[in-house]
């Protein structure tokens, strides 16, 4: 995000957004001390209109791989409305071509990441209260706020969407799996899985805790595991159940 000489000194033009002009004519170069721990142990909360939030998302995704950019009219806590202004992008930069006023920003950084560059600190986040970051991948949001010591600083701010309608997500519910309370014993551990028998308890199974397993007790799980005997893909790279393993054990590499 860049801003230009028009938008940095002229504070003569307004569009509705609000009085607050974002001007820094004699270009002075004030002290930010961004996320400081003050900063950090705090925290806001932005709220939005839904319908806002997914025309965003839209302009977003019809610019794909180049930035864009919009100011704010903010009050009370909440987006009252945005505008788009004149504007050039690229892959890597958003620059203003006039001054609309307001008192926060919003760009994207598309497939980027959510963050503050350099460049949206020297002049998104100087020159408005609020500063909005996308991505493809989510969004950071700030408040520039005075720090006890005098400075200026940044406090996270969370995005709250109000307005949305009734979407019937309450239909939508994950799927529960329940372990069976006890093992029946249908199968002797073996390396050779051709001296291994079909493992019921295996199949049934959901919790792939294998190193807690009473039907493993006592055994070590070495080169293959329990579910492995079975297995006539050997694609261990997309095998759901291995994936399932070591979220219980992280600290696995494969192959055992």
């Amino acid at each position: 995000m860049k801003a230009t000489k028009q938008q940095e000194k002229s504070s003569k033009k307004n569009n509705g957004l609000g009085t607050e002009k974002n001007t820094n004519i004699l270009e002075v170069d004030l002290k930010d001390y961004g996320e400081c721990g003050w900063c950090l142990s705090l925290k806001e909360t932005l709220r939005i209109p839904w319908k806002t939030w997914l025309e965003w998302k839209y302009i977003s995704q019809s610019m794909e791989s180049r930035e864009w950019g919009a100011v704010l009219l903010i009050k009370d806590g909440t987006l009252i409305s945005y505008q788009i202004p004149k504007q050039e992008v690229t892959s890597g930069d958003c620059e203003f071509k006039e001054e609309l006023g307001g008192n926060g920003i919003v760009h994207s950084h598309h497939t980027m990441g959510a963050f503050h560059s350099h460049q949206d600190d020297k002049h998104a986040r100087n020159l408005y209260e609020y500063s909005i970051v996308l991505s493809s991948t989510g969004y950071v949001a700030t408040k520039k706020t005075t720090l006890p010591c005098g400075g200026k600083g940044h406090v996270n701010v969370d995005l709250v969407l109000f307005d949305i309608p009734d979407l019937g997500m309450e239909k939508i519910t994950e799927k529960k799996y329940k372990q069976p309370e006890t093992f029946q014993p249908n199968h002797t551990y073996a390396k050779d899985k051709e001296e291994s028998l079909l493992t019921v308890a295996c199949d049934s199974c959901m919790e792939f805790n294998c190193r807690d397993c009473k039907e493993f007790e006592g055994q070590r799980l070495e080169g293959e595991l329990p579910f492995c005997f079975d297995c006539d893909e050997y694609n261990c790279d997309r095998c759901w159940k291995l994936e399932q393993y070591q979220k219980h054990y992280p600290e696995t590499e494969w192959p055992l």
